[in-house]
């Protein structure tokens, strides 16, 4: 670039700088201030419903909506303005067809919605769907006086001009002769239903008209016929042609009474938006053309079935911005008259909630923060990525309980946060869903995607829907196919909460900063004690369940992996390496194996050992002992236990029984025999009873939640009073985790959903990796800031795939405690059953390594116990730099090749420890 390039746009720069204030403030023209505290306003443009924050220290605004209509040059018309919506609805007709409305267009154009204020902010009530067609406000057939009366009233000649042309004035006068002789109708016996009454037009633009070839008087009156039947054709529900027409129909004609007639082609369709228009100025209502209707044969305007009323919050908390959608006083059509005549409902779909909050624009720099696993940077204006389907994740991953899945194809999203954000320039915010997060999916687009901003919002499923084929029905595929809805739509709230971060501030790592201190100040979530011991965690594999013959039938027999002894014998080593704790996670400890019979009661494994060798490995000091049991799905069910699959197991939204498959591994396809069946969340409490109670004779025992902590399955039950929504499922899990916590006993969760937070004191196969979406452009481990010294995290096993450099390097970066799966027997036992994914953990095969890296990280772990993650940067390609609250810092180098950072060498796959007194 040369140097008159680069005074070119370093001037073009700061007139960008200068001006952009301006251009907020431009922005805001027509809102006004509707509550304000020390941190935040909120403008309302009452007219248009749109709302915008404006951050009062910095003077920083974000938008609602679409904040400059010229800005976008991708969509038009009414795609453009329902960018400037706070929602759109989602919804299917009966006949399968998908619609949307949006706050914006169908509502607010519509002039069908209220502002009013309320506590700390406003409330937006939408009617969704205008709900009198335009067809609705003139009348087709109206007496002469009443017509000419109306008219006297139209002050605008123009108006006057378009009544004067568009409605013509007719009337059936009687003769003492057949006046149709030698009139022919096609289908219609114009001499019975109009007998000696001659059709005659007294006034209109009709007159004028030039008909037929000759423009003979049997030509005009056979025109005026057909323009009338026509008419009164298409305004009959139950008539498709002339021939259905009776006197009756035009019994009106023969009073003599003349009556002016919107007649069907007679006048230009552009017209008809006018027509409306004039007569609704008028006064002239609905109701009004009914009453006039009724005077014929034609139907009256029916309202329009299709409406939907949604209530709106926004309210400023602190310096925050809090959004609810009140679902619950969401109104929908239920047992609606159809333009078919035909009764149906319209159920709510899904919903996008504020989709272009804070949106940037194609000129912008930064990026959109998702939380696919640890975290992941789209960045914004990124060309190269839109072929590349945006990003799309379903929060705490898919509902199983919908519909049974087909195949097992690659790993798609995966997330554990309801949170996502935006960064531009010097400015960012980050969106936490406080409530339906476990309805929501997040979205992340490019600009140029679909139109010119970069977006990241999320959408709510407020009645899963799945299509069912019907089999044995001879017709078309579509016509087999039918729409299957859960019985009700989520009837919770959908709140969203928006931090807003300038600054420095304006990072992932103020993102997750931030949301470190919400799971503190409103979740409840206390810091981990700075002077408790690092733990080693252990997973111990107990018993699996395979089959062998006896006497030549086969019979199922558990094979002894870690027996409870071998287990108290692995944990003996382990502390006297050095272990100064020891966090042990015992799976397959109970009945069945690691695919254990239902727990309500808790039943020991034989085959393992005895009650007292348990507890003797429950009484070992410095062990925590976390026994493993999976209250999500029953694994397998017996004629003996107390699981009822019609009584106790989730539906799917066919109402069959709900069920999470295996699948072949080579295929990829479901195996149907194979299945764990789903307990309904309306039976989680007692079998949580039942599993306490028992263990009481187990002092010392913790729990490790399996699937609690990873997995959310509603119960599509036919009944709306043992259905449960997937959020109504979330809450009822929370409120087990929280009793299992209250019964003393400390909890591992496996997962690391957002909901295990305030009860887990270890959270295991947690995301710490990095995402696999290739519209990702950067992992970042914002899972790790933001839960570093609130909670101990682990991710996947570190000696599945061998105890590598790298992994150590991951727990310098991020915080992580090493976590190993290992079983006391050969691990080649499980060669061949459907347990072959844990080859590669026999115990003495690994442990030298494992030990000498748990040793080797141990005492820089205790120098960061407890301390919050402030920064973490990418100094170079594989080199990271992490700060903590109390002035450490940790260099990881990824790379083979070693670095000089800040005059400290760090060799290749190496790493460097600083500690200073306090952040710089």
């Amino acid at each position: 670039m040369n140097s008159r390039a680069i005074l070119l746009t370093v001037i073009i720069s700061l007139v960008l700088l200068t001006t952009q204030p301006q251009v907020g403030q431009a922005n805001l023209r027509g809102y006004s201030v509707v509550h304000e505290n020390e941190f935040l306003r909120l403008y309302v443009n009452a007219e248009t419903a749109e709302f915008a924050v404006q951050d009062k220290a910095s003077e920083e605004v974000w938008y609602g909506g679409l904040p400059e209509v010229r800005q976008e040059t991708v969509k038009r018309g009414a795609a453009r303005d329902a960018m400037r919506g706070m929602f759109t609805l989602n919804y299917y007709t009966p006949s399968r067809e998908a619609r949307s409305l949006n706050s914006y267009v169908d509502s607010v154009l519509n002039e069908e919605f209220s502002v009013t204020p309320s506590a700390g902010g406003v409330r937006f009530d939408f009617i969704l769907g205008k709900q009198w067609g335009e067809d609705a406000y003139y009348p087709v057939f109206i007496q002469q006086e009443k017509f000419e009366s109306l008219l006297e009233q139209v002050a605008d000649r123009f108006d006057r001009q378009i009544l004067e042309e568009a409605y013509t004035l007719i009337v059936g006068e009687e003769r003492d002769y057949d006046p149709y002789t030698n009139v022919f109708v096609y289908g219609m016996d114009v001499s019975a239903v109009l007998g000696y009454h001659e059709l005659v037009v007294l006034k209109g633009k009709l007159l004028d008209r030039y008909i037929g070839t000759n423009n003979t008087p049997v030509e005009r009156l056979k025109h005026y016929v057909e323009l009338v039947a026509d008419t009164i054709v298409s305004r009959r529900m139950d008539y498709d042609r002339r021939g259905l027409i009776t006197p009756t129909d035009l019994a009106f004609l023969k009073t003599g009474q003349p009556i002016y007639a919107l007649l069907d082609t007679t006048y230009p369709a552009y017209y008809k938006p006018e027509l409306a228009r004039i007569f609704m100025e008028l006064g002239y209502t609905p109701a009004d053309v009914a009453a006039d209707h009724s005077l014929t044969t034609i139907d009256p305007p029916k309202p329009n079935p299709q409406i939907f009323r949604v209530p709106a919050e926004v309210k400023l908390d602190g310096p925050d911005l809090v959004v609810t959608i009140l679902a619950g006083e969401l109104e929908y059509p239920i047992n609606v008259e159809t333009p078919t005549g035909e009764r149906a409902t319209y159920m709510p779909q899904s919903m996008d909630v504020l989709p272009l909050f804070g949106a940037a624009g194609r000129n912008a720099e930064g990026y959109l923060f998702v939380p696919d696993r640890s975290g992941g940077l789209m960045y914004l204006n990124n060309t190269k990525k839109l072929p590349l389907p945006s990003y799309f994740g379903a929060v705490y991953g898919p509902d199983r309980s919908v519909a049974p899945q087909q195949e097992q194809i690659s790993p798609g999203p995966l997330v554990r946060l309801p949170v996502f954000g935006l960064k531009e320039e010097g400015r960012a915010w980050l969106a936490i869903i406080e409530e339906g997060q476990a309805i929501a999916n997040i979205s992340a687009e490019l600009a140029g995607k679909t139109d010119s901003f970069n977006k990241a919002y999320a959408r709510f499923t407020l009645t899963p829907r799945t299509t069912i084929t019907l089999y044995g029905v001879q017709t078309t595929q579509d016509d087999r196919m039918v729409d299957a809805y859960a019985v009700l739509p989520y009837k919770g709230s959908i709140t969203i909460r928006y931090k807003f971060l300038t600054g420095e501030a304006a990072t992932y790592v103020g993102m997750a900063t931030a949301y470190r201190e919400y799971l503190v100040n409103h979740v409840g979530v206390q810091p981990i004690d700075q002077a408790s011991p690092v733990p080693m965690v252990v997973e111990l594999i107990g018993g699996f369940h395979d089959r062998e013959p006896v006497l030549g039938a086969p019979r199922e027999v558990i094979r002894p992996m870690t027996t409870y002894t071998q287990a108290a014998q692995i944990a003996s080593d382990l502390k006297a390496r050095g272990t100064d704790l020891l966090r042990l996670r015992y799976v397959g400890w109970s009945r069945g194996g690691i695919e254990h019979y239902f727990p309500n009661t808790i039943r020991l494994e034989k085959a393992l050992g005895k009650k007292d060798e348990l507890l003797k490995l429950l009484a070992a000091d410095g062990v925590e002992v976390y026994l493993d049991v999976n209250f999500m799905t029953v694994m397998r069910d017996t004629a003996f236990d107390s699981f009822r699959t019609g009584k106790h197991g989730a539906r799917f939204l066919n109402r069959s029984a709900a069920r999470v498959f295996k699948f072949d591994q080579i295929t990829l396809q479901q195996i149907p025999d194979k299945y764990a069946y789903i307990l309904s969340p309306n039976h989680l409490g007692w079998v949580v009873d039942g599993f306490l109670k028992d263990l009481a004779e187990y002092p010392g025992a913790n729990i490790s939640l399996r699937r609690m902590g990873s997995v959310v399955y509603s119960d599509n039950q036919d009944r709306e009073d043992r259905a449960v929504t997937r959020q109504d499922a979330l809450v009822k899990v929370k409120e087990q985790m929280a009793r299992l916590a209250a019964s003393g006993r400390d909890l591992l969760a496996e997962g690391g959903n957002d909901s295990a937070f305030p009860y887990a004191r270890q959270i295991v196969e947690a995301p710490t990796d990095g995402s696999v979406m290739l519209i990702i452009d950067e992992v970042v481990p914002f899972y790790q800031i933001a839960l570093h010294g609130l909670i101990d995290f682990s991710g996947q096993p570190y000696n599945l795939g061998g105890v590598t450099r790298e992994k150590l390097l991951k727990t310098l970066e991020t915080g992580e405690i090493p976590y190993f799966r290992w079983s006391y027997a050969d691990s080649s036992a499980v060669k061949g059953t459907d347990f072959a994914y844990l080859l590669g953990t026999t115990y003495w095969d690994t442990v030298d390594a494992a030990a000498a890296l748990f040793s080797e990280v141990k005492p820089i772990l205790e120098k960061v116990r407890g301390q919050a993650i402030v920064d973490h940067i990418k100094l170079d390609e594989g080199v990271y730099r992490t700060i903590f609250a109390n002035g450490v810092e940790i260099v990881v180098n990824y790379s083979d090749t070693g670095v000089l950072i800040d005059g400290t060498y760090v060799e290749g796959k190496g790493y460097a420890v600083h500690e200073r007194r306090g952040h710089e």
